[in-house]
């Protein structure tokens, strides 16, 4: 029985009257309810409620019903708008089980989708944190950021971001790399502050529209720190084929397009945890040339597509560097093969500039000497590449701008002196475009910079990348397509729907509630964050159940026997109370049985009664309750009396309206119970006997006080003959009339006069076993 929202009757508002149609949800139009402002109620009652017998663990009656959908119990609205000029639209169904209010305010100013401002910030935090906990969110509403391609006919970058997730206060693509097969594909993983948002992967034949995310069940979302991405390499036969390197768990393999990945461990010598080993760079020359560098461990090599590796020996003594100290811990930013001599290879090393050998690995010089400040600081190394007609040798620094050496490392020369004349940025990335004669290198907080083959100076592109100069990586595919990953820029689009939940800041959100499902999509249109911009959102749903249950007899005498409030759960719930050993609680129990219910079964609720007695009539029904808007507000502060839903026709339980007419009206779902316990089996060892004994006038069963008894643990096919003492029968009551184990009598005589006081003989007759004899006494 379902019935609409209603406010509550407590005079804050004006009640509405409410029709109920028996056994029929009632859906609401959800999104922008109005309604769900102040204290307005949606109590609903369950469709319906059905009784059963436990039939393991303790005794007693297992009611269960159907949970009320979160789309006709809950509402939702956007209030208190102020300086909002765009379109705000709710859908879906709230999912949390306490009421929230969500307040909404600007971060960071500006044109919602904006090109050139890389924090357009709306964030959010929700009220009454001490209750409800700590939850914290913000969505970056500038579309600067992501993947950019630069098409060559148009010459423009043009972002390549559809299907990426865009709900993050910060997107940040890391361990980015191009294919360099027939087919053009890209790879990145996605970040924002602390937390790991998946790998993805996409091809370009479709206009961007294919990202997709890939092995997301091996590689879900987490913390950086327990999972992160730090470079990644297609393979140049077969770009079906990627091999990632973890910063805390070593090297990952896939061979079916990102659908599956698996861990490569051989070969890697004295490494048994990874934990502070992380790969620092990948570089996939060919199928029998795959390196990688591992901190704190050394180089190695694949001559088998990434199976498996051998040590290069690269872990040795750094010699003839003025920071070396003997054997050192390292870290190689780049690992550079000459793509003329394959044993001639180039690292570019954390610390220690620049090494290179040109026997593979079995000797090592350090052209660095010039690479020195004030005579002794090392200018670090981020990468490299090399120009072939000139043997050039150029290297970008993380402190010093960029760096040319055509004498194998005897004498540098500083390209980026003039460019950079007061503020040297960090040179993140570098590469050689050779089908534009060209050299190209990211800088940070600047963006991409360009030099010309036979040129010694750096300038900025004549094509700028729109608004975005958080690049954090460069990738060039064999198809010569430009590519470029950026950090920190948004990449949202107005009049996109965010799924809200999706919007939580983890970092900054209490632990427990870092992963809490609110139901609710959030769709957000076109125009301007103002610094004053604010506006609240209010979900609300009913406070919980309540379980009643009477003996036979008038079922206004009702009583609650169970309350479940979903806003304030009894923190003493220690087990399901239907269970065998259940410790029970005193305080737990007595209040409102919270322990007795039970959520396990998706979309049921079931509710665990030991207050009732074999062979006894009951009836029971579940009504939802509500005391209004909690969102505020909660324990002792709620002084409004709880909202039921009816129980039954006309129930007394619902208050009256101001012409004295019930603000709801329906039939409930309430349903009689009848409690009998299964036959015994023959070779029961339990006793057969009759109850009460004695019976007394006007007590014993409540649908026949002082009338009826029961005969308990009889045998099926049981049959009882009760007589007087002299002999003469009274009453013959057949198989036909036992319900499980038990059979009623009713003590009146054929006249339907009650039976006088006295002493009664019975006798059971049981299949399978000998006759049973007893006394019975009646006392009027």
């Amino acid at each position: 029985m379902k019935f609409w929202p209603n406010r509550l009757y407590a005079g804050i508002h004006a009640l509405l009257l409410i029709t109920i149609l028996s056994g029929v949800f009632s859906v609401p139009v959800y999104a922008q309810d109005d309604a769900c402002m102040g204290d307005d109620l949606r109590v609903l009652s369950p469709s319906s409620v059905d009784v059963q017998l436990s039939l393991e663990g303790r005794f007693g009656a297992v009611v269960t019903w159907p949970e009320v959908p979160d789309d006709i119990s809950t509402c939702s609205s956007s209030v208190n708008l102020v300086d909002v000029d765009f379109d705000i639209d709710l859908t879906g169904a709230f999912a949390d089980i306490v009421d929230r209010e969500l307040n909404f305010y600007v971060e960071a100013p500006g044109i919602i989708g904006s090109q050139t401002d890389n924090r357009v910030v709306l964030a959010w935090s929700n009220a009454n944190q001490e209750a409800t906990g700590s939850v914290i969110g913000e969505i970056n509403l500038s579309n600067s950021g992501g993947a950019y391609y630069y098409d060559a006919g148009s010459s423009q970058w043009l972002q390549y971001n559809t299907n990426l997730p865009m709900n993050l206060p910060y997107t940040d693509l890391g361990a980015f790399s191009a294919a360099v097969g027939a087919q053009e594909k890209v790879f990145a993983q996605i970040s924002s502050s602390e937390f790991f948002f998946g790998l993805w992967m996409s091809t370009t034949d479709e206009n961007g529209a294919n990202w997709s995310r890939i092995a997301e069940t091996q590689f879900p979302d987490g913390r950086l720190n327990d999972f992160e991405v730090l470079c990644s390499s297609f393979s140049p036969d077969n770009s079906n084929t990627l091999v990632l390197g973890t910063s805390n768990e070593g090297l990952w393999l896939s061979v079916d397009d990102g659908s599956s990945f698996t861990q490569v461990v051989d070969g890697f010598e004295d490494i048994t945890n990874w934990s502070n080993k992380p790969v620092t760079s990948i570089n996939w020359v060919d199928s029998s040339h795959l390196y990688i560098a591992v901190k704190n461990a050394g180089v190695y090599l694949s001559s088998d597509s990434g199976a498996s590796f051998n040590s290069i020996g690269l872990n040795v003594d750094l010699v003839g560097n003025p920071g070396s100290a003997g054997t050192a811990a390292y870290t190689v930013n780049q690992i550079f093969i000459d793509e003329a001599d394959v044993n001639h290879i180039y690292l570019a090393v954390e610390d220690y500039c620049l090494y290179e050998t040109t026997d593979a690995g079995d000797s090592w010089i350090w052209p660095a000497q010039s690479l020195v400040l004030d005579g002794s600081t090392l200018i670090p190394v981020n990468g490299l590449t090399i120009v072939v007609d000139d043997s050039s040798v150029i290297v970008g620094t993380e402190t010093s701008g960029i760096f040319r050496t055509s004498d194998s490392g005897e004498t540098w020369t500083n390209d980026t002196e003039i460019l950079f004349a007061e503020d040297t940025p960090e040179i993140l990335n570098i590469i050689n475009d050779q089908s534009q004669s060209r050299l190209l290198a990211i800088a940070d907080q600047y963006g991409l910079l360009e030099c010309a083959y036979g040129d010694d100076q750096w300038v900025a592109p004549l094509v700028d990348l729109p608004g975005n100069t958080d690049c954090s990586k460069l990738a060039i595919s064999s198809n010569s397509i430009l590519w470029v990953a950026t950090e920190r820029g948004g990449i949202f689009q107005p009049d996109s729907s965010l799924s809200l939940s999706s919007t939580i800041y983890k970092s900054r959100t209490e632990v427990g509630y870092q992963d809490l499902e609110f139901g609710i999509n959030l769709l957000i249109g076109e125009g301007t964050l103002l610094e004053t911009t604010a506006f609240d959102l209010i979900f609300q749903d009913f406070q919980g159940y309540a379980v009643w249950r009477s003996q036979f007899g008038s079922m206004e005498d009702m009583q609650l026997i169970g309350l479940y409030d979903k806003n304030n759960p009894e923190t003493c719930m220690l087990d399901y109370c239907g269970y065998e050993n259940y410790p029970v609680e005193p305080e737990c129990w007595a209040e409102k049985r919270s322990a007795c219910y039970d959520f396990s079964t998706p979309g049921m609720v079931t509710f665990f009664d030991d207050g009732i007695f074999n062979s006894f009539i009951y009836y029971y029904a579940v009504s939802t309750f509500d005391s209004g808007n909690t969102a505020t507000i909660s324990g002792p502060a709620i002084t409004n009396d709880p909202l039921y839903s009816p129980r039954f026709p006309n129930d007394p339980l619902i208050p009256l309206d101001e012409f004295g007419d019930p603000i709801l009206v329906g039939d409930g779902n309430i349903v009689r119970f009848d409690a009998n316990r299964d036959a015994m089996s023959v070779d029961s060892e339990e006793a057969v006997y009759a109850y009460p004994n004695p019976l007394r006038l006007e007590a014993g069963f409540p649908e026949a006080p002082g009338e009826l008894v029961t005969f308990t643990n009889l045998p099926a096919g049981s049959r009882v003959m009760v007589f007087t003492v002299s002999g003469d029968i009274v009453a013959d009551l057949t198989p036909d009339l036992q319900e499980g184990r038990n059979i009623k009598w009713f003590t009146r005589n054929d006249s339907d006069e009650l039976l006088a006081s006295g002493v009664y003989i019975y006798k059971v007759e049981s299949p399978g076993r000998e006759d049973y004899f007893s006394k019975i006494i009646i006392i009027r």
